[in-house]
């Protein structure tokens, strides 16, 4: 009975150590891409993501280094990047407005509705972003 315990204990930890192993290599390839900028497919739909948990600054953030980086977005993920740039431009606008300069909020109130025009039939997510920002008056 003996042997047999020590078999099966010694079956586990081999098989344990390979799964760990091999998550380090998973790990190590993921690293590696990230640092020569290889995207891969899902990479676009964390814009889904960050818009459907209403995390805009990460949706702005992704779209910011996206722009850094050279990475085209995905004509299927193409409104939620002019979702980012519409709040990108509320904010600031929301901040102009506040501060009474009408003039900035107009300028930027310009790039908001660019933004939206580049949702296309999406401006549903606009009206999100404008209801977050409202409540957060």
């Amino acid at each position: 009975m003996k042997i047999i315990k020590r078999i099966l204990v010694t079956a586990a930890v081999v098989i344990a150590s390979l799964f760990i192993v091999a998550n380090i290599f998973a790990g190590l390839e993921n690293i590696h891409d990230y640092l020569h900028g290889y995207q891969t497919s899902y990479y676009d739909s964390g814009y889904v993501w960050s818009m459907d948990d209403g995390n805009y600054e990460r949706l702005l953030e992704r779209r910011l280094s996206d722009r850094a980086s050279g990475h085209e977005v995905d004509a299927e993920y193409g409104p939620y990047a002019a979702a980012a740039d519409y709040y990108y431009a509320a904010v600031i606008c929301k901040a102009y407005t506040d501060s009474g300069e009408s003039g900035e909020a107009a300028a930027w109130k310009v790039k908001m509705d660019e933004a939206k025009a580049a949702m296309g039939e999406d401006t549903q997510l606009a009206d999100t972003i404008d209801a977050f920002l409202e409540g957060s008056r």
